[in-house]
Formats: C-alpha cells, sequence, structure tokens
C-alpha cells in the first residue's frame, strides 16, 4: 500500500489499461501493446463465458495452503481473484490461465463438459468455442471487428469499430 506522496513517486511509471485497471512494471511498449479492441473480430475463438481476461492461480497448492495466503479455494483450484492482470500474477510467481491458449479441441472439451478440460478452465473461466474472437491487433479491429446493430425509429444505426488504447502515465 501506497501512503505518502514519495512513495507514489518512487514508484515511477505506471500503465494505466482501457478497463481503467493499472499495472506497475511495464516499459512504455509493453503498456501501448495492452491496448485492446472494444469489439470482437470474425473468426471462432476460445472464451470465458464469465468475461474474465484469465485466472490467477497456485497450481501445487493444497486447500489448507491456499487458505493460508488468502486465495480461494475453488473447485480443487486455488485462486487469487483479487489479482486481475498477467503482470501482477506472474510478478508474485503465480500462473495466469486463459481460455484463449487452450487449443480448439480442448476448448470444445470443456463447453461439451468432458473431463479432458484443465480444471480451471472448467470451473472458473467456463470456455468455449465463440464465433468471435480477440483481435489481434489495431489494424485487425478497425477493418475486422464486429458492428453492433441497433434498431431505432425505423433505422438501423450500425456501432462504430474503434480500438481503445493504453494509456501511459508519466509519474
Amino acid at each position: 500500500n501506497i501512503h505518502t506522496k514519495d512513495e507514489c513517486k518512487s514508484i515511477g511509471n505506471v500503465c494505466v489499461l482501457p478497463n481503467g485497471q493499472v499495472e506497475l512494471e511495464l516499459t512504455e511498449n509493453q503498456c501501448i501493446e495492452k491496448g485492446e479492441c472494444s469489439v470482437k473480430c470474425n473468426g471462432q475463438g476460445c472464451t470465458s463465458s464469465n468475461d474474465q481476461n484469465g485466472v490467477c492461480i497456485h497450481p501445487t497448492f493444497n486447500q489448507k495452503q491456499c487458505k493460508g495466503f488468502g486465495a480461494q479455494w475453488f473447485e480443487g483450484v486455488c485462486w487469487y481473484p483479487q489479482i486481475k492482470s498477467y503482470s501482477r500474477c506472474l510478478s508474485r510467481n503465480l500462473k495466469w490461465e486463459t481460455c484463449e491458449s487452450l487449443t480448439q479441441d480442448k476448448c470444445l472439451a470443456c463447453q461439451m463438459g468432458q473431463n479432458n478440460c484443465p480444471l480451471v478452465s472448467n470451473s472458473i473461466l467456463k470456455c468455449y468455442i465463440d464465433r468471435w474472437r480477440t483481435c489481434n491487433n489495431e489494424n485487425e479491429c478497425k477493418t475486422n471487428g464486429k458492428c453492433e446493430e441497433t434498431i431505432n425509429v425505423n433505422r438501423i444505426q450500425s456501432g462504430q469499430r474503434k480500438i481503445e488504447q493504453s494509456m501511459w502515465v508519466n509519474k
């Protein structure tokens, strides 16, 4: 926790992501790469039905060890729900799990509730194959983003495709 102005200044640069989350210990280029598209792109991808980017776990802790470290034991997994970023998870020597890291076969196994679905992917993330996937870069986002359409008094208004850039905040 930060209690004084000097402690705050000693942190150095921070990265503020599009969702408002703050990440420390990133270079400016790493921060810019964290930009994300506000829509999904066309094409199959494995995604979380819980709308989670990923989860932070300890892969070897048992239930007793997990409770001792402030985490939650959930269906056989030692999970850190308060840690919501990849970099923060790794900085604590923990493991970051995502649906996007699964192969299509593993993702389908999760969607079908099969035993060969990785535990975290099934119990916490609830992974499934979606017809929309995360866009790979800003250009793809701008050219292939999903358009939302709404009907308003017999007129169709198409939603805008846009990229939400990360902001680099200096101390």
